[in-house]
């Protein structure tokens, strides 16, 4: 009878240590898919907050390119309107006179005014001593 006893009392220990073993098993397995399922929703919120900022990005650079549009065509005219004003202001004064002579040399000549053109015509065509 004492080895009946024994042997139940092994099978006893047996089975609590296989229950013992099973229950620990299924516990870490809750732990881990508790573990992931958390992760899944911290990564979840990650993405639906770098949508929502790619969204407002998008959203503010749409409401941003029409005055981006309008300034710079303003930014344009003006650089268009200043060089216009550049061109007019280098073709009012005078040019600098002075050809290349034949030898490649510059001579400097003063053009005669255009009174003093204006005078001389007159002499011409009435004669007389001019003034100037």
């Amino acid at each position: 009878m004492l080895k009946q006893q024994k042997e139940l009392l092994e099978k006893f220990r047996i089975t609590q240590a296989v229950e013992r073993a099973t229950r620990e098993a299924k516990e870490r397995a809750a732990s881990e898919a508790l573990m992931k399922a958390k992760a899944a929703v911290v990564n979840a919120h990650a993405e639906a907050q770098k949508q929502r900022a790619e969204r407002a990005a998008v959203h503010r650079a749409a409401a941003e390119a029409p005055e981006r549009v309008k300034k710079e065509a303003r930014e344009s005219a003006a650089a268009e309107a200043k060089a216009a004003m550049k061109r007019a202001a280098s073709e009012a004064q005078p040019k600098a006179q002075g050809a290349a002579s034949a030898s490649g040399s510059n001579t400097t000549a003063k053009k005669a005014s255009s009174t003093t053109n204006f005078v001389n015509d007159l002499v011409s065509t009435f004669g007389g001593n001019p003034l100037i």
